[in-house]
């Protein structure tokens, strides 16, 4: 390699970055003169910063040689400032062609308009083919999203448009494939890089209520980590303990998809224990949970069911010290690594020809990156669709190990109907790692599904109530509407006149169907009955916006919930067949929803009996408690609920 004019850069800087670069380049890739010499001419460049903060993104992925050089001369490269020809390795070449493929993808890739065209939608499925036959090679994936947090860093300089253009790209595009991938570090980056430049206000409230209790949740994190340490070493468990920082992003969604206030996010504050081996993993958690009240609903065991990413972990929730909630993340070291690396960790520091980057790894990412039809749900970002579904995805399997892709929250039934039609009419249960689930039951990443079906068995008019919660999928509902459409006109009929009663019946308030009907447009009755059987009526619309009229005339429940209105004692009773656990089980759903529990009263002569159960709780309307019924509806076994004491009857 011919010797170059470093005038443009100093002699310290090319040092400095060549004694950086040299413990992370294998000698047999590149000769150190010839590297000295590369660095000086990207030293040389208008793009030497970017390229000195990609590759030390590179470095911090402990990405191979040929990666960091390629990472090393990839702005050069891209800005012409240096030609391909100029580098000597083979395999550098090979890997920066390959990057540079995958250029085009950002010019398709989605701006900050809203986008419900298909047009767009066509945009976004090329996307998507030509990045799954591009990589080829896994690094190819990591390089780019390496590029991508640089250059969304350094979008701050742009023009807001432009700004928002590339932060949306990245968050609808990049940063689910980052997910996919398992690359936490640099997903969170992305994520709260591209939020700060598109809701810059949201950020800011929730960054600067971070920095406001900065120094208490230090001592509180500090205070916790010590007595944790004592106990681990108390039962002889060697680990290290570490605080760890929620991202900003990942706060605002939990608020958002909760309904929750800040101080209500419960791994804002939290721990990671990191051991030598598997055993001692569930023995930091019998610790743990032995130290302090965990929280039932808070708990998954990424160990025994991994995620499709790789990603293994224990995340527990505890109400720590002082009556604060804690989340405690446990692992071995390998778990970490993998945590923290994702694919990289797969193949840091090995020859390009290592067997770790052949066939078999690439046929698991081409799996991962494969997205659903209905790729439009990946813009449901910040008020782009009905939900942020933009990386909430969930992956589980058949039995004969084909990974099928559904969204967050998807169900057992969602899962059938996404399998075959028919499977989804035949359904009459499901197991769940081999054990029987409920059909209503959300699914999680990882998740082997078996769905059990009968000749016989044809849908149920129960799951188009979304309170229940048996589908979430636009797939599974289109389907089941379809089948209650084809039966008699009077059946449909019967079926949501009962509906209507029995939801009244739940909220504990009075219903005038005429005056229903033609509140909401419809020319008789038995249409409005029609419409709500086949599910495209919501009944709870129905009946809260006619107790809204009531009470707007008589200034009752208020139901606009304002943050300031006083709490109300409103009676609940749960009717269901008793079993073990089923008082736990109704305790921690009314935890997890925040509701408090004024006084309880059950009656359950044995198990498998009928039980009922009368709650006074407290709530703010009844909006809530609506939510409060559909979520205890939910619960195996609970058959009815509803608003008033056990011999009250509707008003």
């Amino acid at each position: 390699m011919a010797k170059v004019d470093i005038q443009h850069s100093s002699l310290v800087e090319i040092n400095e970055w060549f004694d950086q670069l040299t413990p992370f380049v294998n000698s047999h890739a590149i000769a150190h003169d010839d590297l000295r010499v590369l660095v000086a001419k990207v030293a040389a460049t208008a793009s030497k910063s970017r390229a000195k903060a990609l590759t030390e993104h590179l470095i911090n992925l402990e990405m191979d040689t040929t990666s960091v050089l390629a990472g090393l001369v990839f702005f050069a490269i891209h800005e012409r400032e240096l030609s391909i020809d100029e580098i000597d390795q083979i395999s550098v070449r090979e890997l920066l062609g390959e990057l540079q493929r995958m250029t085009p993808a950002d010019a398709v890739a989605p701006s900050t308009a809203r986008f419900q065209s298909q047009r767009l939608r066509s945009q976004l499925e090329n996307v998507r083919k030509m990045v799954v036959a591009l990589i080829d090679d896994p690094r190819v994936a990591v390089m780019k999203l390496a590029e991508r947090a640089v250059t969304l860093e350094n979008a701050r300089h742009f023009p807001t448009e432009e700004r928002s253009r590339i932060a949306q790209e990245i968050m609808n595009f990049y940063c689910p494939l980052a997910s996919r991938l398992g690359i936490w570090q640099l997903k969170w980056q992305l994520e709260d890089t591209a939020f700060r430049y598109l809701q810059p206000n949201e950020y800011k409230d929730i960054a600067s209520q971070l920095q406001g209790r900065r120094s208490e949740r230090e001592i509180q994190i500090e205070a916790v980590k010590r007595d944790l340490i004592w106990r681990l070493e108390r039962e002889g468990i060697s680990a290290e303990v570490q605080g760890r920082a929620k991202h900003i992003y990942g706060i605002w969604r939990k608020m958002r998809r909760k309904n929750i206030p800040f101080d209500d996010v419960c791994d804002v504050e939290a721990v990671r224990v990191i051991v030598d081996s598997l055993s001692d993993c569930y023995a930091v958690l019998g610790v743990v949970h032995t130290s302090w009240p965990h929280i039932a609903e808070e708990f998954d065991d990424y160990i025994a069911n991994p995620k499709s990413n790789g990603y293994q972990s224990i995340h527990t929730a505890v109400v720590g010290p002082r009556g604060r909630t804690l989340e405690v993340q446990i692992r071995n070291r390998e778990m970490h690594q993998v945590s923290e690396l994702g694919v990289c960790a797969h193949w840091a520091y090995k020859d390009e020809h290592d067997e770790s980057l052949q066939s078999t790894k690439v046929d698991w990412l081409r799996e991962l990156l494969h997205w659903r039809e209905d790729l439009h749900a990946e813009l449901d970002f910040m008020g782009m669709g009905s939900e942020d579904q933009s990386s909430s995805r969930i992956y589980v399997t058949t039995p004969q190990g084909h990974v099928v892709d559904l969204p967050d929250g998807a169900t057992a039934l969602d899962f059938a109907y996404q399998i075959h039609t028919e499977i989804g009419h035949r359904c009459i249960g499901a197991n769940v790692d081999g054990k029987p689930t409920e059909l209503n039951q959300p699914l999680k990443t990882g998740q082997l599904v078996e769905v059990l079906t009968s000749d016989d068995a044809v849908p149920k008019r129960e799951w188009l109530d979304l309170g229940l919660g048996y589908i979430t999928t636009h797939r599974a509902k289109d389907n089941v509407q379809s089948w209650f459409k084809s039966v008699r006109r009077d059946s449909n009929i019967h079926a949501g006149q009962l509906w209507i009663r029995e939801e009244a019946e739940r909220l504990g308030v009075k219903i005038d169907p005429a005056e229903l009907a033609v509140k909401f447009g419809y020319e008789n009755q038995e249409d409005l009955y029609i419409d709500v059987a086949l599910g495209n009526q919501v009944v709870r619309e129905l009946l809260l916006t006619q107790r809204r009229d009531i009470d707007h005339r008589e200034e009752s429940l208020d139901l606009d919930l304002p943050l300031t209105v006083a709490k109300s004692v409103q009676t609940l009773t749960v009717f269901a067949k008793d079993r073990a656990g089923l008082l736990r089980d109704v305790a921690n759903s009314l935890a997890n929803m925040n509701i408090n529990v004024v006084r309880s009263s059950t009656v359950a002569p044995e198990i498998g009996s009928e039980a009922t159960i009368e709650l006074q709780v407290h709530v703010h309307s009844l909006i809530e408690v609506a939510r409060v019924i559909d979520r205890l509806r939910r619960i195996p076994q609970v058959y009815k609920v509803r608003r008033g004491a056990l011999n009250e009857s509707p008003e």
